[in-house]
């Protein structure tokens, strides 16, 4: 059947009532509806809705629409739209473990001006999957004094358990992926097994790991160094101001402790030591012990003690006045000389008893002035700490500048 409205053709498939729900095209004549035409075909729901259980997810299935461009999945709970999909599954994998759910689609049709998105279909409802952990994956190593076990991360754990074959518990909430089990008895052979807590409500712990086997091991003694022997302490000579102790190099020893007159002073790495803080003429005992590094090894009993006397101060070497000491004139200048005088680091000149200059020369000339007459010296200045700062004053000179030519 064809119809014309107001000479426009507007279907040929005109049955009079509504199909599937899709919308119609209504025309009335003088207020009184005479057909209903369908405009485009518009997708109904979609049908055949399934949800299977899966290890860890929900899968969702439809069958296909006419006219429909894309499905749209619900959480029928709240109406929230989940996501849209030109696919006709989905695989629901965001659910929490043990909860219900429940599912319904909806269609999107093709044509977007005179369609919009369908009925929901019927619902489809099911528990998402209990998250559960399984059997982790055992491995073991063997140290010097325990054995250790390490297993591999499960999801859905929220701890592990370790356990002897015996199923003696031997640490249970462990967070972390290995364990060290140090309280067996050498030689003895040790099975173990780990299990996964789980962290889901609803959920037993897993199944036990494999089982893994390792022997205890026989302890192996340190090597550790002796007490030192040979030791000697040899002053050194006058005005070196040092003891140098020296002893045997002992097999094992990292370092070793020094002691004087019963108290530790520090330690050194070589066989040797020189105490240089002591005071001249005093009498000094000494001692030393070995040390290692390995953690297993402890001091050694210090060794046997030697004494030595330290060291006196060397005298003190300071200069004597210089002598020959000269001053002569040579028109405006005058010029001083003296003798090297020995352990002298230096010279001050005196004119008329006042400090002119000081010098490391044996000479020294300066300007004066005329008709003026300079009564002249020099001494000897010591670096010493033990000798005075200067000698006694040299011979002295006088000498008259002439007057101007």
């Amino acid at each position: 059947m064809s119809i014309n409205f107001n000479g426009v053709a507007l279907s040929d498939n005109c049955d009079g009532v509504r199909f599937n729900g899709s919308p119609v095209e209504i025309v009335r004549f003088n207020g009184v509806e005479v057909w209903n035409c369908i405009l485009s075909g518009c997708p109904g729901p979609p049908t055949d809705l399934a949800v299977e259980v899966r290890p860890a997810s929900l899968y969702l299935s439809w069958s296909a629409v006419a006219n429909a461009a894309s499905y749209n999945v619900y959480n029928a709970v709240g109406d929230v739209l989940i996501l849209n999909t030109t696919d006709l599954f989905y695989e629901f994998t965001a659910g929490n473990s043990g909860e219900h759910y429940i599912f319904y689609v909806t269609s999107l049709p093709i044509d977007t001006d005179n369609c919009s998105e369908s009925d929901r279909s019927t619902e489809a409802e099911e528990d998402f999957p209990l998250l559960c952990p399984v059997a982790p994956t055992a491995t073991s190593t063997v140290a010097s004094t325990s054995i250790t076990v390490s297993w591999n991360a499960v999801q859905y754990a929220s701890d592990y358990a370790v356990y002897l074959i015996d199923d003696t518990l031997l640490q249970d909430t462990i967070t972390d992926l290995h364990y060290s089990f140090t309280t067996g008895t050498p030689g003895t052979n040790y099975s173990f097994y780990v299990i996964a807590h789980p962290v889901n409500t609803g959920c037993s712990d897993s199944p036990p790991s494999n089982t893994v086997s390792e022997d205890f091991p026989t302890p192996v003694a340190p090597n550790c160094p002796l007490t030192p022997t040979g030791l000697t302490a040899t002053p050194g000579a006058p005005g070196s101001d040092n003891i140098y102790l020296n002893w045997d190099d002992m097999q094992y020893a990292d370092s070793y402790v020094v002691y004087i007159d019963g108290s530790s002073v520090g330690t050194t790495i070589g066989s040797e030591y020189y105490y240089t803080t002591g005071v001249g003429g005093q009498t000094y005992l000494f001692k030393v012990s070995s040390l290692s590094n390995d953690f297993e090894c402890t001091e050694t009993a210090p060794s046997t003690e030697v004494s030595a006397v330290y060291p006196d101060e060397p005298a003190a070497e300071c200069p004597s006045a210089p002598t020959n000491f000269v001053a002569t004139n040579a028109s405006t200048t005058i010029t001083c000389s003296w003798d090297n005088m020995a352990f002298a680091g230096s010279y001050n000149v005196y004119s008329n008893g006042a400090l002119l200059t000081n010098t490391d020369n044996t000479s020294y000339t300066f300007s004066g002035n005329y008709e003026t007459t300079y009564t002249l010296y020099t001494t000897s200045v010591s670096t010493d700490p033990g000798c005075p700062s200067e000698s006694a004053p040299s011979n002295t000179d006088s000498v008259t500048l002439p007057s101007p030519p």
